[in-house]
């Protein structure tokens, strides 16, 4: 079967127009007024977005409140920012001055290096220097540029003197695009200048910035690396870090960027010795164990070659490394290791508990089915997360002896967990799904009464780590709509949170894995991209075509019945919203503005169904009407009955999952009786008797049917693994399913032994949402490729 494709890899250069943007003031609203400044934020992304592709812009990478853009012609590319700064300055009339949107715009002409979706080279090092230096509002461009728009742009240009860009060797001549809107600057006095620097920047913090900038390194825009994603970082940390003075979070004065390798790091774990690094890493084609010096560059890899092994933990003496391997479930985790907590089941698969010698050497099994280890401050116990017994549930394990204890007391549907330094208390995440949220919760590590610790309720938290005086819990959040680090300040007595959750970084990246070093002074975590492109397979050639190629999510696909249109939905302008891609020219439409997930088609094309945390949305593509059905309820994956009459979603309110009938006018919702579970993802028959469903028991989802005349259900796949995504095909013949994320299935209507179809070999690659084409001959997807990298932040104190 094929993969990727394998011209994603090659390099190219092209002599191109790049493009950076950066939003003014705004690090330090996010300080003083996080909600306004989301609210702007998300304006200001769908605003440029909206006038990027009509200048042939291609959005390469958008970072915190920056674009970086690439253009084909540099005069397409100065037009674009003019319309850019045109339209703020209007918008920006008409509103209060803490709500304008004002940013700057560097330009530059320059041969680049095109590999994938990353643009690299000089010349985008050189077009991250000139943004800085254009006045607020303003537009700054290159020499280059400058001769290709010269007499073809309806305004003047200025030469700016006596200016040097840093670290670019080149002499580089800078121009300034005038702006009639804008009042008369001082040009000629380069010394006056004071938006060089951003005015977020406290004294203490420019000398870190402009340290940080003189290292080359940091201009390579990618997957992470890039330096409008350190800067964005570094002005956060810093800023809050001075607010917080003596509440027990470090000072942070250095960021430094630990790995650098292709593909994946992550799971840093410490030694006790703060030399050394255990870390996770997907080098040589397996999930591995792999341990570095800090200050060193030579890794060595540990544990068993060819199967995966993951989530490190180092022991307290220092003599062993607790971890997760495959290597008795056939070589292969179920585990996606993501930032997004899909559901609690792919977090856990294939995988048992072992520990051995930290250089190496014979590894002993301690657990079945065991994943997250943690250490007792003492050595002599692991804490880690099994659904042994049908539900996800915090055990400890003695090192010594081998008896397994339950950890009672603990909220169900565990996402991660670390063991406190002082040995009294377990922190993890759990709830019932992401629809729900998800919350930080300590219990006594005996076992007792849980203490909710964050009410934030996130659609994603993850693996919450203690900082070493056993003052705070750190862990990952999204609430506020960027997975950013965050920590609680912790009272033992009475046991509880000490105000709300405080953001530790601010940077666009999926900032996931803390882990503090034993002295407390550096912090060493993870920045990875996961967001989902959409790709079809023709099942009759296994050949691979990417539908979308962007820096922002792309998911749940669908294909309209006269195969010509494409729905998903996408983060691109912020939040998720539905839309719809005419599939010849690309072009596409945003169809929701309150949210909008999973969907459908109607048979006939008109009405596109779509879920909401309030309700099933019902939407006409020819009259624009839209109704509302079963507010009350969390709706996903719609989908309508063959003659177009009725649909069918999956509904959720604070009890349980259903899944529920409504005719597609509006009416009564009526309840499709399933098994004791979680119901999900139905399809109908083409007689439309029968609906197939994903059915989640036990930590296990399995495909189902339903008879809709005497509502008995009989199961169509069985096993310990993970079917789910069913999708009758357009002949109403076959079945398609997705098994464990990675391998797609086909099993007749009438029941049988399922066949495989597709598979995905990568470890790193998440399968998503499948659906089959109109024809019948192919399948379209998402697919989610985990990268990542360690970065070490640390404190002179």
């Amino acid at each position: 079967m094929s993969e990727l494709p394998t011209k994603d890899r090659l390099h190219q250069r092209k002599l191109v127009a790049i493009m950076f943007t950066d939003m003014v003031g705004y690090s330090a609203l996010t300080q003083t007024n996080e909600s306004l400044a989301l609210a702007l934020l998300d304006e200001h992304r769908q605003l440029l977005r909206q006038l990027f592709p009509k200048h042939d812009g291609r959005e390469i990478e958008t970072i915190g409140d920056a674009f970086f853009v690439r253009f084909a012609s540099a005069l397409e590319a100065v037009r674009c920012a003019v319309a850019i700064q045109r339209e703020l300055f209007t918008r920006n009339e008409s509103v209060s001055q803490e709500k304008q949107i004002i940013i700057r715009i560097g330009v530059h002409l320059g041969d680049v290096v095109v590999r994938g979706k990353e643009v690299l080279g000089d010349g985008v090092n050189i077009a991250a220097r000139i943004e800085p230096l254009a006045e607020s509002g303003g537009i700054c461009i290159s020499e280059d540029v400058a001769r290709q728009v010269e007499n073809k742009l309806d305004l003047p240009l200025h030469k700016l003197k006596d200016l040097q860009l840093k670290n670019i060797q080149l002499s580089v001549d800078i121009y300034a695009v005038e702006l009639p809107w804008l009042e008369a600057a001082m040009f000629d006095d380069a010394e006056t200048r004071k938006d060089i620097e951003s005015e977020e920047a406290v004294d203490n913090g420019r000398g870190i910035l402009q340290a940080l900038r003189s290292k080359s390194k940091w201009f390579k825009i990618g997957a992470v690396g890039s330096v409008l994603f350190i800067l964005a970082i570094i002005i956060g940390i810093y800023t809050r870090s001075q607010e917080q003075e003596g509440a027990g979070i470090p000072q942070w004065t250095e960021l430094s960027h630990l790995t650098t390798q292709p593909g994946l790091e992550d799971e840093p774990s410490w030694s006790p010795d703060g030399r050394s690094l255990a870390y996770t890493s997907d080098e040589g084609g397996y999930l591995s164990i792999w341990i570095r010096q800090v200050d060193g560059e030579r890794a060595i890899r540990i544990g068993r070659e060819g199967v995966d092994e993951a989530q490190p933990a180092w022991s307290p003496d220092g003599r062993d490394i607790a971890f997760v391997s495959s290597r008795s479930h056939g070589g292969r985790l179920g585990i996606f290791l993501g930032s997004r907590p899909i559901e609690s089941h792919v977090y856990g698969q294939n995988g048992d508990l072992y520990i051995m010698p930290a250089l190496g050497g014979t590894a002993r099994k301690l657990a079945d089915d065991a994943y997250d280890p943690s250490w007792s401050p003492d050595g002599s116990r692991l804490a880690f997360r099994s659904i042994s017994d049908g539900s996800w549930r915090i055990y400890t394990v003695s090192v010594d002896e081998g008896n397994i204890e339950l950890v009672p007391g603990v909220e169900p549907r565990i996402i991660g967990l670390s063991w406190s330094p002082d040995g009294k208390w377990i922190a993890y995440i759990a709830g019932a799904s992401a629809a729900t949220g998800w919350d930080l919760y300590v219990v006594p590590a005996t076992g007792g009464t849980s203490v909710r610790l964050t009410h934030d309720n996130a659609s994603i938290a993850l693996r919450p780590t203690w900082s070493r005086d056993g003052r705070q819990v750190l862990f990952s959040s999204n609430k506020g709509g960027v997975l950013n680090l965050r920590y609680v300040s912790f009272r033992s007595d009475p046991p509880g949170a000490e105000g709300p959750p405080q953001r530790l970084t601010t940077g666009i990246g999926e900032d996931v894995n803390p882990s503090a070093s034993p002295d407390g002074l550096s912090l060493a975590y993870t920045t990875v991209h996961t967001a989902p492109d959409i790709w079809q397979v023709d099942l009759t050639t296994s050949t691979l075509t990417r539908l979308t190629s962007e820096t922002t999510l792309e998911d749940y696909p669908r294909i309209s019945p006269d195969g010509t249109r494409l729905l998903f939905y996408s983060d691109r302008t912020g939040g998720r919203q539905l839309w719809m891609m005419d599939l010849k020219t690309k072009e596409k439409t945003q169809l929701s503005r309150g949210g909008g997930a999973q969907n459908a088609w109607s048979p006939d094309g008109r009405l596109v169904a779509y879920g909401t945390p309030q309700g099933l949305r019902i939407l006409n593509l020819i009259s624009g009407n839209e109704i509302t059905v079963g507010d009350h309820l969390s709706a996903a994956y719609p989908s309508f009955s063959p003659d177009g009459k009725e649909a069918c979603f999956q509904g959720h309110d604070e009890h349980q999952y259903r899944l529920y009938r409504v005719p597609v006018e509006g009416g009564e919702l009526s309840v499709v009786p399933t098994p004791e579970g979680e119901p999900g993802n139905p399809t109908w028959s083409q007689d439309g008797g029968t609906i197939f469903y994903q059915l989640d028991q036990f930590g296990y989802r399995n495909i189902w049917a339903v008879d809709l005349t005497s509502g008995e259900s009989r199961q169509v796949s069985t096993g310990n693994t993970d079917d789910a995504h069913p999708d009758v095909s357009s002949d109403g013949q076959r079945i398609m399913f997705l098994r464990n994320h990675r391998d797609l299935y086909v099993v007749p209507i009438q029941g049988g032994e399922p066949e495989l179809v597709y598979a995905f070999e990568a470890h790193n690659r998440l399968i998503e949402f499948p659906a089959w084409t109109p024809d019948g001959h192919g399948i379209v997807f998402s697919i989610a490729e985990k990268t990542g990298d360690i970065f070490l932040l640390t404190t002179s104190n």
